[in-house]
């Protein structure tokens, strides 16, 4: 019986270890930062990757800016709201691969750092940095402010309804204009949530597109159309996977975001470190080897018993005895074989 209650807390020990193990490892690989592809919640992006799929593209996530404009020929890298300002080499480096034929999506809303990106990438566009709402065109509040496509969008088949969630503007300043707001939307300049006197309707732009060298540099003024719960409304998924189908690679530019989960940043680390790969590899070996020739060694360790205590027979009678002197010969010994080991032998002369 010690035994048998032995075996179960092994399990139980173990299956305790592999719920632990299970949790950090699901806490360490997945975010629940806004914008992140490893956020499967309503406000991550982790749709982003099977919209991209559909089209055919390769998708990755790229903390490093080396690894993000690697290669521009079809490629398109997605910037969503960045955390951290891009210095004037790291900006230089992003134009490079405009230039060079590559395609960047910048989407951000009240962001401090996009507007200085753009500038360094000799973009035209700007965003305004206010809330625009809609009171007649929305589709939650009018903060869910509606806009339309324009025929300038020309990788959609027909005009969509797209759905901002508190987005803002852009002053496209002579670029393309990809999708307006209606005619009734207004910039909310002072939040107060409510049209006010200085305050005046008019469709304004929510994206835009131009050239830069032999690349496109697209703007969005709100990045939550990149979200999950945004890429469900058929126009705002129809709008994105319009701007990826024509690329063979999707890169999610994450250098400038602190949000990465360990595991991930972990992998994406390996990834791009030949030696550690070579190491982990050499250590992956060695554990096959272990199990491969050396079964039996790698079993006892997990299938080791319990060695049991020896017990005195003459000694247990006695003490028996003692507290029990009514009972017989026959009686001590029925107890003494249900408190014994099994491979105690007790015989009628003990």
């Amino acid at each position: 019986m010690a035994d048998r209650i032995g075996q179960y807390a092994r399990i139980a020990v173990i299956g305790l270890a592999v719920v632990v193990v299970l949790s950090l490892g699901i806490g360490a690989a997945t975010s629940s930062a806004s914008f992140s592809a490893y956020n499967s919640a309503w406000n991550g992006a982790a749709d982003v990757q099977p919209v991209a799929s559909e089209t055919g593209a390769t998708f990755s996530v790229a903390t490093e800016l080396e690894t993000a404009y690697r290669e521009p020929n079809n490629t398109v890298s997605i910037i969503l709201s960045p955390d951290q300002a891009y210095t004037r080499a790291e900006a230089q480096r992003v134009r490079e691969f405009v230039e060079q034929g590559g395609t960047v999506v910048v989407a951000d809303d009240f962001g401090p750092h996009t507007n200085p990106l753009l500038s360094a990438l000799d973009s035209d566009v700007r965003i305004d940095g206010r809330l625009l709402r809609d009171e007649q065109q929305y589709a939650t509040t009018p903060n869910f402010s509606e806009a339309t496509t324009t025929p300038n969008a020309t990788f959609l088949n027909t005009d969509q309804t797209l759905t901002l969630n508190h987005g803002s503007a852009l002053r496209a300043n002579g670029t393309t204009v990809l999708a307006r707001s209606s005619e009734f939307s207004y910039v909310d300049s002072n939040r107060n949530y409510q049209l006010d006197d200085s305050e005046a309707l008019g469709s304004r732009p929510i994206a835009t597109q131009e050239s830069v060298g032999d690349g496109t540099i697209v703007v969005v003024s709100d990045p939550s159309m990149f979200i999950n719960a945004m890429l469900e409304r058929e126009g705002n998924r129809a709008f994105v996977t319009g701007l990826l189908e024509s690329h063979d690679r999707v890169v999610a530019d994450y250098s400038h975001t602190e949000q990465i989960p360990p595991l991930a940043g972990f992998v994406l680390w390996l990834q791009r470190t030949p030696i550690a790969q070579v190491g982990f590899g050499a250590i992956a070996l060695i554990l096959v080897g272990v199990i491969v020739f050396r079964p039996r060694q790698l079993v006892g360790v997990f299938d080791r018993k319990t060695e049991s205590t020896p017990v005195d027979a003459d000694a247990l009678r006695a003490y028996l005895a003692s507290q029990h002197p009514d009972w017989d010969e026959t009686e001590l010994g029925r107890v003494m074989t249900g408190v014994m080991p099994e491979e105690t032998n007790l015989s009628e002369d003990d």
